[in-house]
């Protein structure tokens, strides 16, 4: 050992016991970090160096029976530009702004010469609108691009209450928009971004991104041009008779499929927070009434098929009026005697009266079951409404007379069609459906089918009813349903509201179901009108021609109307061998 050592040996120690004491320090606090807080420091670390957006997947659109767009998911732009540090293209600007809007350069001058430091030159433009400013965004320094996709109706209000339409939250809200939310909606997750060496985040390379799928797409059963012939002709009749509202369905009798159904008046599903609620409402399925007259055929069913009563059978309609259990009943037109036919054609509340004495109450209510009234038709649509028929024990001596001619019941104009329905295809009750298919990425996921429910006459039934109508519309209560050169089968219904506790006597539903052609069904159309102007609230004066129309532009859109020429299907058919399908009527 040398003396300079000796001399400095305490030093040297303690220098080397705190060198071993430092690594041991900084090796535990590496091992601290390394080991123990990792994880925790890591995601502290990506905090700052990564971020997370939610981000959620196209919604599938919806189409019409022929492929056409009905909703759209469209991008809207909003230019601003910061005007902090004066660092922007300020005249470029002014120009392009000027010239794609079609505005003073004033006024785009007067917006970059704000205090503010941020400024916003125009919101919510669809890209079609102002695609050079776009195309040129890269050149334009200082100009800030934001963007957000939205939902579009191309059609406005056409079916509004069917199609529906995504709020703010990009939630479905009424009609199809809101039963199929779940399926129309796609995934939601995440993206994520690094911050590059600029300091500007990017798409992260490193991080796996989630990939989202798409909501599925829904063509419905509407043909959006009969949608609008419809829709044209009840806005008409409900200006032309300052009417509340109307509704109306056009649907195929043999398929169940529902080919048009509007509500009136109706809302742009682009700014549907401008118009009232009510406008909301799909009355098709949502707004039970009275029924009235077009009720008569379940009575007329009823006496035909269970009754023992032959078509030919006579009745005195008492020349206009009758008292039964102390009620007055009353007919339109006096009559003396009617057959069981005359009685539906003109519309006799004595003979249907009579023709309940004979047949019993009880038989009444078991063909209004067996017609699907009192039940929802479980069409794909919410609000749907089951409309009124009381439990049997709950009928009083009156009810039997009374439900025979459309009162003590209510129904929606959907239960109504499907009933015509089935006198239009020889018998049967079909359960009605506005969704055709669902596709999610190419593939059908989901195929609507016919679906029969159940027989509620004979074919040899329904055709002596179906010809009955015909004649209604020939001679009786419904001849401004009349097309010359075609035939055409129908009933009218003009029912008293039940306002305040009682029948009103100024307001009135008006309606009317039609079937064309006769001979051929390939069309069933029920309209009602809710008060219509008194004087005009006949059912003939009213709904009659409505439906009347619809079938003459329909005429006019292909005289032979093969084009129509609809798949017939039956899902859970469950009828004997013996019921072919030339039996239902399928065979033209």
């Amino acid at each position: 050992m040398t003396r300079l050592y000796i001399e400095h040996r305490k030093r040297i120690g303690a220098v080397v016991t705190g060198l071993v004491l430092s690594l041991m320090l900084l090796s535990g606090r590496l091992f601290y970090l390394q080991i123990v807080v990792n994880k925790e420091m890591e995601k502290k670390i990506c905090a700052k160096s990564t971020i997370e957006e939610s981000v959620t997947a196209e919604r599938g659109n919806i189409y019409d029976r022929t492929g056409l767009e009905l909703s759209q998911n469209i991008t809207y732009y909003t230019f601003g530009v910061s005007l902090k540090n004066n660092d922007f293209d300020k005249d470029l600007i002014i120009n392009l702004f000027a010239k794609t809007f079609q505005k003073e350069k004033s006024y785009y001058e007067s917006i970059l010469n704000s205090k503010s430091n941020y400024v916003v030159l125009e919101k919510k433009v669809l890209e079609e609108k102002c695609f050079p400013i776009i195309f040129e965004k890269n050149n334009i320094r200082g100009l800030i691009i934001d963007s957000e996709q939205s939902r579009y109706y191309q059609y406005s209000d056409l079916a509004a209450q069917v199609i529906g339409y995504v709020n703010a939250d990009k939630e479905g809200v009424i009609g199809v928009e809101k039963e199929f939310d779940s399926i129309l909606k796609g995934d939601i997750g995440k993206k994520i971004y690094d911050r590059n060496g600029q300091n500007d985040f990017i798409t992260s390379p490193s991080k796996k991104q989630q990939i989202l799928n798409n909501g599925a797409d829904i063509q419905l059963t509407i043909d959006i041009e009969l949608q609008s012939i419809l829709q044209d002709e009840l806005e008409k009749t409900l200006n032309k008779r300052k009417a509340k509202s109307a509704n109306g369905i056009l649907m195929n009798p043999f398929t169940g499929e529902v080919l048009a159904m509007a509500s009136v008046p109706s809302f742009d599903l682009n700014s549907y927070g401008n118009y009232p609620v009510e406008n909301h409402l799909n009355s098709a399925i949502s707004y039970p009434y009275e029924p009235g007259s077009t009720f008569k055929i379940v009575t007329i069913s009823a006496a035909l098929e269970a009754g023992d009563i032959p078509i030919d059978a006579s009745y005195n309609c008492e020349n206009g009026s009758y008292i039964l259990y102390n009620h007055i009943f009353n007919d339109h037109e006096p009559s003396e005697t009617l057959t069981l036919s005359e009685i539906l054609i003109h519309s006799s509340n004595i003979g249907m009266a009579k023709i309940v004495t004979d047949i019993g109450s009880q038989l009444v209510f078991q063909y209004a079951k067996k017609f699907g009234f009192g039940a929802k038709t479980q069409i794909q649509l919410p609000s749907e409404k089951q409309g009124t028929l009381r439990n049997f024990c709950e009928w009083e001596n009156l009810s039997g007379p009374e439900v025979a001619i459309g009162q003590e019941i209510s129904t929606t104009t959907l239960q109504t069609a499907v009933a015509y329905s089935s006198i239009a295809n020889g018998g049967y009750l079909l359960k009605p459906y506005i969704v055709s298919r669902i596709v999610n990425n190419g593939k059908t996921i989901q195929h609507s089918r016919t679906e029969n429910i159940r027989q509620v006459v004979s074919k040899n039934t329904s055709e002596d009813i179906l010809l009955m109508l015909e004649e209604t519309v020939n001679t009786g209560t419904g001849n401004k349903a009349k097309i010359p050169g075609y035939r055409v089968s129908g009933k009218t219904s003009t029912a008293q509201k039940f306002v305040d506790g009682e029948y009103s006597q100024k307001e009135f539903i008006s309606s009317f179901a039609g079937i064309f052609p006769t001979d051929n069904p390939e069309f069933v159309c029920v309209v009602s009108v809710d008060s219509p102007q008194y004087g005009f609230h006949w059912g003939n004066e009213t709904a009659a021609p409505v439906v009347r129309r619809v079938f003459e532009r329909i005429i006019n859109l292909n005289d032979n109307l093969k084009h129509h020429n609809y798949n017939i299907v039956f899902a859970n058919y469950s009828q004997p061998e013996s019921s072919s399908l030339s039996k239902f009527g399928v065979n033209r």
